[in-house]
């Protein structure tokens, strides 16, 4: 019979003066068996270390990717928008240019009238051809200054987007910062 046993399955260690017993190898072979099963289910169904070590080859290569689309994107949607309105006075030409005034540099413009007629301005623009509804509506001269545009036409208070009256619909999209 074992005088010793082991920390965790207590299995026999015997000394040099026990006296061995084929019962006791049985219960050891048991313990043996059960902790080995039980171990064999805790890990079925586990990855591999080739499946562990290819997920976090995968995972390196994500976050890279992810990285880069961040320094990519860190330069991009640098703009605010801002949205008003005028009100035509009916008049047109270069003495009576239209003026808007910005909280900060406009990069581009859209202006909306009642009518549908619409145009889009673009920063260091200097001429633009509005069209309106079935006809065209002319050339329109423009001048950026800072937080401004100014804006005429000669050839109708329709063309300068300035008729007498009418509610005029502004989006700009401004440089941020």
């Amino acid at each position: 019979m074992a005088s010793n046993y082991t920390g965790n399955y207590k299995l026999c260690q015997w000394e040099d003066t026990d006296q061995v017993k084929r019962t006791e190898f049985n219960e050891d072979n048991a313990k043996i068996d059960a902790a080995l099963g039980s171990l064999a289910s805790a890990v079925s169904g586990k990855a591999s270390s080739s499946a562990v070590s290819s997920l976090q080859s995968s995972l390196n290569s994500l976050k890279t990717t992810v990285s880069q689309q961040t320094a990519a994107l860190s330069g991009k949607g640098d703009c605010q928008s801002y949205v008003t309105t005028y009100t035509g006075t009916g008049l047109k030409g270069e003495i009576n240019k239209n003026s808007l005034s910005f909280p900060k540099k406009p990069i581009m413009v859209f202006i909306v009238g009642p009518d549908g007629e619409h145009i889009i301005l673009i920063q260091g623009q200097g001429i633009h051809y509005s069209q309106r509804l079935g006809s065209s509506g002319g050339a329109m001269f423009l001048t950026w200054s800072g937080n401004g545009l100014q804006w005429y036409a000669q050839s109708s208070v329709q063309a300068q987007l300035n008729e007498d009256g009418k509610t005029y619909r502004v989006l700009a999209l401004l440089q941020a910062g």
